[in-house]
């Protein structure tokens, strides 16, 4: 596993022909300058219900893994909380969170006990 630690860029891009990709979010979550696009996650095994925090000038839609919208927020400045929920919590799933109208810097946060890794490719997260 390679870390890249950025202290004072706006943006990178990170290419590699190692399989699994993927960012940590960590308490603080990480932050975005992007106009749209998905966030993908993983919800473990076992975990029924979850919450995911979007902040920044952003419209943000909480997907389940077939891309179904189940829960919407507009984030003025503040972090927005989206809950899902699963009832068969036998395997893990890809989730995603989709962005849209961002301003400026998105903030996303994934609370336990889900994992701290976002990617946007979800065949490729690490595991």
């Amino acid at each position: 596993i390679h870390t890249v630690k950025c202290e004072s860029i706006n943006c990178f891009d990170i290419t590699s022909s190692a399989p699994g990709s993927a960012l940590i979010a960590n308490e603080q979550g990480i932050r975005f300058l992007v106009p749209g696009g998905r966030v993908y996650f993983r919800v473990p095994e076992g975990v029924g219900t979850f919450s995911v925090g979007v902040g920044g000038k952003v419209e943000a839609k909480l997907c389940d893994p077939s891309g179904r919208p189940v829960a919407s927020a507009v984030a003025k400045e503040d972090v927005v909380i989206l809950e899902g929920k699963r009832s068969d919590t036998s395997k893990a799933e890809m989730w995603s969170v989709e962005l849209s109208k961002a301003k400026w810097k998105v903030t996303f946060i994934l609370f336990e006990p889900l994992q701290p890794l976002v990617s946007t490719n979800p065949s490729t997260i690490l595991k």
